[in-house]
């Protein structure tokens, strides 16, 4: 698959919902071989806007294994792009662009939909060859250069820099022979293709997008957050390399920073605790396992492991995790099989970073045989889980409890780290990925040193280490905080 043979449509605009159409061109030429069919009291440019939403949506989290190419998505989401969704979904079923599988009240999931890639073109054989096909131009739909979302107030001084100012090296990107090849057909392998090329028409095409949840894991989400770490090497801001500061462990170490934090009364840290769980005092049961000796004595181990950057290399010995022909392998339940799917790593890091994430926020009743071991060696470690996974009596309430952390990390990152070096530093880009801080190649020891000292003040004095990436370059070092 050769990327200059490869091309996207861009260009019309929708003024009301601020988003610009972009339909992979064979997918549009597809739905231009149907439009006979198409019912004369629908709108041509509102069908679309939704499959532009649609397929932005499936190529965005394509990383979601085992979904299929299938992504959730609301009928509050829906109704929001057009009140009468469901005649264009019909008709775009109908066609065999769409799949969809209904909710299910049981396994508390939303419909879900997929772009029938495999069926409308043939990616099974040969390239990926796309060619560029216009809409003719009508007065509901504007030509527009960028499609930048409005500022966010509460991180303004993040959103400033979501400009027109990325861009892609596509010279480079084609002369270093970067390897996107489709070697072996699957779905998920055509997906992930079209997803790289899909960000990358992205960057070329300015179209910037963000939004920010409060009422969701109030992370900053933006073109940077779901832009894949192969291609990194390729995007530059405003002709700089860009370089980033990654908190390494940071789930578990927004742990540590919520367990100090709460045990000292930070007001800051407490807030978001009862935000979350919907309290308006400290928890006795929480506040009696954080006092307790057995408790302690576990949380220095634990906490010694993380902000050395090395939680996963030394938990790996007390998880029970399966080797053979040279892969580690671990078992996670499907919702859509409703079944256990093996899932295989090359390397034990990775397979121990995917069980500790299902650790932190699987339900309690979850009590898989592969954390036995852990369970036993870190009693009171356990139950301090048990019990913030456990603070509301809804079902549901373990899922409060991956809410928490990421509050942690956004108002730590976000609104508090970030704000401070744009202080300091207020003409010097600066961007987040999650649990990354990323600025151009310039002048960054200065905003690393402002980074752990806003860190620390932060946190009380408790450091991680930071793994920091050059994304131009070759080259990455571990800075032991």
């Amino acid at each position: 698959m050769k990327y200059n043979r490869i091309k996207k449509h861009y260009g019309a605009y929708n003024k009301e919902l601020n988003w610009k159409i972009t339909i992979t061109a064979f997918l549009l030429k597809y739905i231009e071989s149907k439009k006979d069919s198409f019912p004369q009291n629908l709108n041509w440019d509102t069908l679309l806007l939704i499959i532009s939403l649609i397929e932005y949506k499936v190529l965005t989290y394509v990383k979601s294994k085992g979904k299929k190419g299938y992504v959730d998505i609301t009928s509050k989401e829906l109704k929001s792009w057009r009140y009468d969704y469901n005649q264009y979904l019909k008709f775009l079923i109908d066609i065999g662009i769409i799949c969809k599988k209904n909710y299910s009240t049981s396994k508390q999931q939303s419909n879900s939909y997929r772009i029938n890639y495999e069926e409308i073109y043939n990616l099974g054989k040969g390239s990926i060859d796309i060619t560029t096909i216009d809409i003719p131009r009508n007065k509901n739909l504007n030509k527009l250069k960028e499609c930048n979302t409005p500022k966010l107030n509460s991180c303004i001084h993040l959103t400033k820099w979501l400009d027109s100012g990325f861009e892609f090296d596509i010279e480079n990107f084609k002369s270093l022979g970067f390897n996107i090849e489709l070697n072996e057909y699957s779905y998920d392998n055509s997906l992930r293709i079209l997803s790289y090329l899909h960000k990358i028409e992205g960057i070329k095409n300015k179209e910037i997008r963000y939004s920010r949840n409060q009422d969701k894991d109030n992370r900053l989400h933006s073109h940077l957050t779901n832009f894949p770490s192969k291609l990194r090497g390729y995007l530059t801001y405003k002709g700089f390399d860009i370089m980033s500061y990654d908190l390494k462990n940071s789930q578990p170490f927004s742990l540590i920073v919520f367990i100090e934090g709460y045990m000292k009364g930070n007001n800051r840290i407490i807030n978001i605790y009862n935000k979350i769980y919907n309290k308006s005092i400290m928890s006795p049961k929480l506040f009696e396992i954080l006092s307790d000796k057995g408790f302690q004595d576990d949380y220095k181990i634990i906490k010694e492991w993380v902000c050395k950057g090395l939680f996963y290399e030394e938990i790996s010995p007390y998880l029970d995790i399966e080797f053979e022909d040279n892969l580690y392998k671990i078992y996670e339940f499907n919702k859509q099989s409703n079944s256990n799917k093996l899932i295989t790593f090359d390397n034990k890091r990775d397979a121990v970073k995917k069980l500790t994430l299902r650790l932190l926020y699987s339900p309690n009743k979850k009590d898989f045989k592969v954390f036995r071991e852990f369970k036993n060696e870190f009693p009171k470690f356990w139950e301090l889980l048990v019990i913030l996974k456990s603070q509301t009596e809804h079902k549901n309430s373990y899922k409060l409890f991956p809410k928490l952390l990421q509050h942690i990390e956004a108002d730590c990152l976000i609104d508090f780290v970030t704000k401070k070096i744009s202080d300091d530093y207020p003409n010097t880009p600066i961007f987040t990925i999650h649990d990354s801080i990323c600025t151009i190649d310039t002048g960054t020891d200065s905003i690393y040193r402002l980074m752990m000292k806003y860190l620390a003040e932060y946190t009380g004095g408790i450091l991680p280490t930071i793994k920091e990436e050059f994304w131009g370059l070759p080259i990455t070092n571990l800075k032991a905080a």
